[in-house]
């Protein structure tokens, strides 16, 4: 699902909590007691309505069993604050059920790490990083309420990238991404750079950030570069090959992972408070301090590039024992195409 069409969803779906009347949900022209509903789709919306009002707690989880809201209501008035998932494991936290606030709560996948300040319907406007400091209840014990630290530092606003302008403060990191991840020298022959863990990380972490400008799938756009990636079933995203430096851009740092086909991470989508949906990467294992981070870049063999097909190639020569690389290309009819020979020596055996 695209951001354009999950944000008008959500919105509709907290239509049907403020009007109490969307055909979507409700079939029933008055609605009072309990509501449990449950759509072929799986999308669950429970709460209880009390004289035609929200009174008591609502929950409303999306077909991928996201949770878009959860709220404690007395008599149409929002008690507390009301908590919302977003894709890739990140919580907006908020006084308002429609998460328009100015001190506003996001965190991190962590829970620890967040920014607080201004969001207007999700968006982020303006805020600054800080940290969960312990944590209250309210409602009843019910609805955790994070303590957080004093916002501080660097000033973080929506940036979504775009062909005119990449990113307004490319040399501003991003606060959750530094705590695991550094660029360092590639371990891997001639592939440049890579992307390294700083500290020892568990399996199902999100680390890093791929933010990219977004263009039609299957479509390339004035200038294609080898960084572009899927983003859903609609969309890639691609960074423009000025960005790919440090010198120029380091706000996300998730371009720098190198290919492996025994990876320890992979990718996923990602809704960022500062860009917007883009890919974010995940391990698959967990990861001591040191090591490389590293994906399966899953190019298609028909339209990959050379390096790629010889390091499939290599791949092939050693989980399936065959003599040599070389073989595994003809035996899949493989062509590399025309090369310096000086180069394709590198990857003799």
């Amino acid at each position: 699902m695209s951001w354009r069409s999950w944000k008008k969803n959500l919105m509709i779906k907290y239509f049907v909590i403020r009007k109490l009347s969307s055909s979507q949900y409700l079939h029933v022209q008055e609605v009072d007691g309990p509501v449990n509903i449950r759509k072929l789709d799986d999308t669950i919306f429970e709460g209880n309505y009390d004289n035609g009002v929200p009174h008591g707690y609502f929950r409303h989880l999306n077909d991928f069993g996201d949770l878009e809201f959860f709220g404690c209501f007395f008599r149409g008035t929002l008690v507390g604050l009301c908590w919302k998932s977003l894709p890739g494991g990140g919580f907006l936290i908020s006084r308002s059920w429609d998460f328009s606030d100015s001190n506003m709560i996001y965190l991190y996948p962590d829970c620890r790490t967040g920014l607080v300040g201004s969001f207007q319907g999700c968006e982020l406007k303006a805020a600054q990083p800080c940290e969960v400091m312990s944590c209250a209840r309210t409602v009843a014990d019910s609805v955790p309420v994070p303590l957080m630290s004093r916002p501080s530092g660097d000033i973080y606003t929506f940036d979504p990238a775009s062909p005119a302008v990449f990113c307004r403060a490319p040399s501003l990191p991003d606060p959750y991404e530094s705590l695991f991840v550094e660029v360092k020298p590639s371990q891997i022959k001639d592939a440049g750079e890579g992307l390294f863990a700083k500290i020892n990380i568990d399996v199902g972490t999100v680390i890093s950030f791929y933010n990219g400008v977004r263009v039609r799938s299957g479509h390339d756009w004035e200038k294609p570069t080898p960084y572009k990636m899927v983003l859903d079933e609609t969309s890639d995203i691609d960074l423009p090959e000025n960005m790919t430096s440090l010198e120029n851009y380091r706000a996300t740092l998730g371009h720098k992972v190198c290919h492996c086909f025994e990876p320890n991470c992979e990718t996923d989508v990602f809704f960022h408070p500062r860009f917007g949906l883009i890919r974010c990467i995940a391990t698959i294992d967990n990861i001591k301090a040191g090591e490389e981070i590293l994906i399966n870049y899953g190019y298609n063999l028909s339209y990959a590039p050379t390096w790629y097909k010889v390091a499939w190639a290599k791949h092939q020569k050693v989980v399936r024992g065959l003599p040599d690389w070389k073989t595994a290309l003809f035996m899949n009819n493989i062509q590399l195409g025309s090369r310096r020979e000086s180069w394709l020596s590198d990857y003799n055996a």
